[in-house]
């Protein structure tokens, strides 16, 4: 896992919306990803252009959430686009920070500032990159920038991490049904995909399932917990209504 964000001292500075790379896009030079997506909040405007020539990436957020007027009737139907537009038109225009991205191989990108809420919510922004990443490894000409549809569409669960949820969903069925405490290995043999000549590949995922396993145990049993004190509340509720007929 990259933890970065806006800390000019950080190696992985180059990540972040706020890194002093330039790019072009829509026939402007824009100083930062930052000073982009700022300025997109007030696209056709003159606060636009304010917000592009601010000399900081600090100075263009200040220009955008201070000022008196309010952003564009469709920025929360946009704002990603818009980003992840950026995010490819900075990477394709440095080669040696698009090297860099490829570099951080299948590691989870993770932005941790906190000047913007909406792009740390979910990791939204860690995986635009990511996103971004497995483009630039897939296309034959990585300058391409995804069609419309592409980018609007949400990504497909693979095929893979549909089975993981299925081999989950069942042992939490299994462990909340089961009379008797289950162990991993008596779950094991009841859930089909560990037992065929393809659950190799599921060894790798099996520490997880393991804690999960516990912790629906655990989950389990408080429920029992609170089953039996819901019904002992309920036994006394219901003569303390007696007494009193």
């Amino acid at each position: 896992m990259i933890k970065f964000g806006n800390n000019q001292h950080n190696q992985y500075l180059y990540l972040a919306p706020s890194s002093p790379h330039s790019f072009t896009l829509e026939g402007k030079e824009w100083p930062s990803v930052e000073h982009y997506y700022q300025a997109m909040k007030y696209h056709n405007t003159d606060l636009e252009e304010q917000i592009r020539m601010a000399s900081t990436t600090i100075r263009a957020r200040l220009i955008a959430n201070r000022s008196k007027n309010t952003p564009r009737g469709d920025w929360k139907d946009v704002r990603e686009k818009l980003m992840y537009k950026a995010l490819h038109a900075k990477f394709s225009q440095h080669e040696n920070l698009k090297r860099k991205l490829l570099g951080s191989d299948v590691k989870e990108l993770v932005f941790t500032s906190r000047t913007n809420p909406w792009l740390i919510d979910d990791n939204r922004y860690g995986k635009l990159l990511m996103r971004l990443r497995k483009h630039f490894e897939r296309k034959e000409n990585p300058t391409e920038l995804e069609t419309e549809e592409e980018i609007d569409t949400p990504q497909k669960p693979q095929p893979q991490q549909l089975q993981i949820e299925k081999v989950l969903d069942l042992m939490l069925d299994l462990i909340l049904t089961s009379q008797d405490p289950l162990s991993f290995q008596a779950l094991k043999t009841k859930i089909p995909v560990f037992n065929t000549k393809g659950s190799s590949a599921y060894q790798k995922y099996e520490p997880y399932l393991r804690r999960f396993a516990l912790q629906a145990l655990q989950l389990k049993e408080l429920r029992g917990i609170v089953v039996k004190e819901f019904s002992k509340n309920i036994d006394q509720v219901q003569e303390n209504e007696l007494e009193r007929d």
